[in-house]
């Protein structure tokens, strides 16, 4: 199943009966908040406090396979849903989203993978779209504007005078990931913080 993430208002949207969830787009730190969001939403707020949420990374994914797919059904001692997250999984490791999904029961953990991105063509990609146990949520690259940049930096708490800031931005984004820019607007965020002048 496919979902496009500029249409999704809220996770509460039934993704609790997925046994995957699979985020793919370059922009990692979106990805980060909208897998903490996700499972906010499946295991409550307290899961990461009660140890219900467990993350793997990169190459570990691979060598920690057996104990993945064991901790789908192991309980915790503190009720509710259990999360796995698979951060920075490999397109061509995606023989472990199907060993996930086929031992996969009802009320087991669920599985969110974070990606960087998908060949058109791949084996994982059909995967996912054809199965209806598994949930592939796409982004689309967002064109920064003068308008965008202008609602985020009053948004903010940044005064500016002139077009030149926009302008500048705007420029920076057009030669630079939607992570890379999101650190430089954080950055500024920081270097005005407590000054009002332009």
């Amino acid at each position: 199943m496919i979902y496009y993430r500029q249409k999704i208002d809220s996770f509460k949207e039934g993704f609790d009966n997925y046994s995957i969830i699979a985020l793919v787009h370059e922009n990692h730190n979106l990805l980060l908040k909208d897998s903490k969001k996700i499972s906010e939403e499946i295991a409550g707020s307290n899961a990461e406090g009660e140890m219900r949420v467990t993350r793997y990374f990169n190459q570990e994914i691979n060598t920690k396979r057996d104990e993945i797919i064991s901790l789908l059904r192991t309980k915790s001692f503190f009720p509710g849903r259990q999360v796995i997250i698979l951060n920075g999984l490999s397109e061509k490791d995606h023989k472990i989203i199907s060993a996930i999904d086929s031992e996969w029961q009802n009320q087991d953990a669920i599985t969110i993978v974070i990606m960087d991105k998908l060949s058109k063509n791949s084996e994982l990609k059909k995967l996912l779209v054809s199965s209806t146990r598994m949930a592939l949520v796409t982004y689309a690259r967002n064109r920064l504007t003068s308008d965008f940049l202008k609602n985020k930096l009053t948004e903010d708490g940044i005064n500016y005078e002139g077009n030149e800031v926009l302008d500048t931005l705007v420029e920076f984004s057009n030669f630079s990931s939607e992570d890379i820019l999101e650190n430089e607007l954080e950055k500024l965020k920081i270097f005005k913080l407590y000054d009002d002048t332009p």
